[in-house]
């Protein structure tokens, strides 16, 4: 009876990881972000941007890792352009970040209206017959794609990064230490 409960729990928390492996790259590049003490209200298009883009990608390629560096590489460069105006101009964070979330509003619905409807194929999931054959976390594990232990390795890197490294705890003063030269 226990071990139907724990397990019970375990599938729900994986298929709500595997749900949330989006949200968990987006919220730890705003993280890495917000330790700089930089604003950056233009995640939301930044998001949009990568999406958009990644899905095209998938889409038109059918291979769904392309689609996914596409996804990042075009993100990390809206993320840029913010970084850029911010930092390397001196602007405003705040009309910044609202002017990179309207710039990825606006390319996106320029450019996503071509893959309303389309289809994408899937990223590979582990061996799931396998899996299931592992007792009690084995039925959870089948929940997760690849992407979710990707996101998890992300979080693991970036937590020593930032406790662990000379550059991760200095991290909160380049960006001030920048803005001051």
């Amino acid at each position: 009876m226990m071990i139907d409960i724990l397990t019970l729990v375990l599938v729900w928390g994986f298929a709500a990881l595997a749900n949330a492996t989006p949200l968990i790259f987006v919220t730890l590049g705003e993280t890495l972000t917000q330790r700089t003490g930089v604003i950056n209200l233009g995640v939301e298009g930044e998001m949009l941007v990568g999406a958009c883009f990644g899905f095209g990608v998938a889409a038109q390629t059918g291979n769904p890792w392309l689609g996914l560096a596409a996804g990042a590489a075009c993100g990390a460069a809206l993320s840029l352009v913010h970084a850029f105006v911010v930092l390397g101009a001196q602007a405003n964070q705040i009309a910044s970040g609202i002017a990179v979330w309207m710039l990825g509003l606006g390319v996106t619905s320029y450019a996503g209206r071509a893959f309303v409807g389309g289809n994408v194929p899937s990223l590979p999931k582990p061996d799931t017959a396998a899996l299931r054959e592992i007792p009690v976390i084995g039925p959870a594990l089948a929940q997760i794609g690849l992407l979710a232990i990707f996101a998890l390795i992300a979080v693991a890197i970036a937590i020593w990064f930032l406790a662990r490294t000379r550059t991760g705890q200095i991290w909160p003063d380049l960006a001030r230490h920048r803005r001051l030269c």
